[in-house]
């Protein structure tokens, strides 16, 4: 410590400010006031909201299907139909010529056959589109997870980043105090007394 003689100074209690006639302590001082009126870091949490989101949005996720409602399922089975009302027209024509160019219901079965047969097609294809739709639905799943991985990051480096800043803020201020440990004892009393008034 910096003992013995008394250091004349004067307290403007209005501007927190600590003045003494010793340049250490007017140094240390104003090294204090500047650090006590500069902004505390904060931390902004600038991902926090698309992280909710996010989670939201895995959280609510369900699949379901329905075949009727697929549009690649109906032009498919628009095509096949299309197919269908071809070979039925064929197969009758054949029936048909088989007898003398007469339509008769043997032709109409044996075209209706051939109808039922091509738009089975149709049905057979339906478990490939459920696979279809519900692959879709987990590359999906599996991009918002991956999204939500990297805001979850970001968000790490952004609060490491925070935490950085804040212990370099108060790591000022120890070493402020640091300073003026060695001031005398009464000095010291008296600008911690001030410090104390101005943390109000």
């Amino acid at each position: 410590m910096i003992g013995g003689g008394q250091a004349n100074y004067s307290v403007n209690t209005s501007g927190n400010d600590i003045q003494t006639s010793d340049s250490l302590k007017n140094d240390v001082t104003n090294s204090y006031n500047e650090w006590k009126n500069r902004d505390k870091p904060e931390y902004n949490a600038s991902y926090r909201e698309d992280i909710e989101n996010a989670k939201y949005e895995l959280s609510n996720r369900e699949f379901s299907y329905d075949i009727n409602s697929d549009e690649e399922y109906l032009r498919y089975r628009d095509s096949v139909k299309n197919n269908a009302e071809l070979a039925l027209a064929d197969a009758m024509g054949v029936a048909s010529s088989l007898n003398g160019g007469f339509n008769t219901s043997y032709a109409q079965l044996v075209g209706q056959a051939a109808y039922t047969d091509t738009m089975k097609a149709a049905d057979e294809m339906i478990p490939q589109f459920y696979k279809e739709a519900y692959d879709r639905f987990s590359e999906e799943t599996d991009n918002i997870e991956d999204r939500l991985d990297i805001l979850l990051d970001m968000d790490d480096s952004e609060w490491d980043r925070y935490v950085d800043m804040l212990d370099e803020y108060n790591g000022e201020g120890e070493r402020l105090f640091e300073q003026i440990r060695d001031m005398s004892d009464e000095e010291f009393d008296r600008f911690y007394a001030m410090y104390k008034l101005s943390a109000k």
